[in-house]
């Protein structure tokens, strides 16, 4: 652990580690600057129909004077959210699909429900048995088992373990708890999704009812009670993005490949910021051949 003094120092001097972290920062800001003015200038185009489909967000950004300083140009704040959209979703997304794999290998039953429901959009793209599908987002958004096994297994290993929460003024929590201004408050969102007071006696246990209604519907659930993307005016801002691109991911790789774990490996979370996998997840993976 560095002492603040000394990191502060190593920042000013932009030596050791803070050099490093300079040089990394420099080059972020110079690729974003890169893709801005190629959206500003039109050098990237999209014809109408594409445009209107999906949603570009460095243009979206752009195109929006709240993030335009008093000069016409990409205001700090601009560059400081897209490069935070990069970094959110380098290691959470990495590590959810881990997760959920992990899951869908111990219920294979769950796995074949996804293909079941994949199967329509996927033979109407296959030449052969031996054809790679992949699936575009408007394909995957309405596909319910695909969104409900994504959902269960971040409830159970959410990617952020813990939310840190610090009081604004003096409060009474829903328990009666007593908070003053400027503590801190820790939610464990690990512990939260085994509890029994919130999800019942059979909470942990992977079964996909509990997100989808006997009508074959996705259920509602308050995302005060599943918090893996926070809740309110915090909610994360690349839940929308970071969903889609894990739906299209699940449903290409659950489509063309078979897999099972490596006999004999044992599987650990590993306590961090983060909550990735010990050692990755040790897995066969092999080329389904679709009958």
């Amino acid at each position: 652990m560095v002492p603040a003094s000394c990191w502060k120092l190593m920042k000013r001097l932009k030596i050791g580690p803070e050099r490093k972290l300079a040089a990394a920062q420099s080059e972020l800001c110079r690729f974003v600057a890169e893709m801005m003015e190629k959206r500003g200038d039109g050098s990237v185009h999209m014809d109408e129909q594409q445009e209107n489909r999906n949603v570009e967000i460095v243009s979206s950004y752009i195109d929006d004077p709240e993030y335009i300083d008093d000069h016409g140009k990409p205001s700090g704040f601009m560059y400081a959210t897209l490069i935070n959209y990069m970094f959110a979703g380098r290691d959470t997304v990495g590590t959810t699909l881990t997760w959920l794999f992990y899951n869908l290998i111990k219920h294979p039953h769950i796995m074949s429900s996804i293909r079941r429901e994949l199967s329509p959009i996927a033979m109407h793209k296959a030449n052969n048995s031996t054809t790679m599908v992949t699936f575009e987002p408007e394909e995957t958004e309405p596909l319910v088992y695909v969104h409900a096994a994504l959902f269960k297994s971040m409830r159970l290993y959410p990617p952020g373990p813990i939310e840190r929460k610090t009081v604004m003024t003096d409060d009474v929590l829903p328990s009666g708890h007593k908070v003053r201004r400027g503590e801190t408050i820790l939610i464990s969102l690990y512990s939260m999704g085994r509890m029994e007071g919130v999800w019942g006696k059979d909470c942990t246990e992977y079964r996909l009812e509990r997100w989808v209604k006997e009508d074959g519907k996705l259920l509602y659930v308050s995302s005060y009670k599943f918090l893996a993307f926070n809740a309110g005016p915090r909610s994360c801002l690349g839940k929308h993005i970071s969903v889609v691109q894990m739906k299209s991911i699940i449903a290409a790789i659950v489509w063309n490949f078979n897999f099972e774990m490596v006999a004999g490996y044992v599987v650990e979370p590993k306590p961090s910021v983060v909550l990735k996998m010990k050692n990755g997840l040790c897995a066969k993976i092999l080329k389904r051949r679709i009958k």
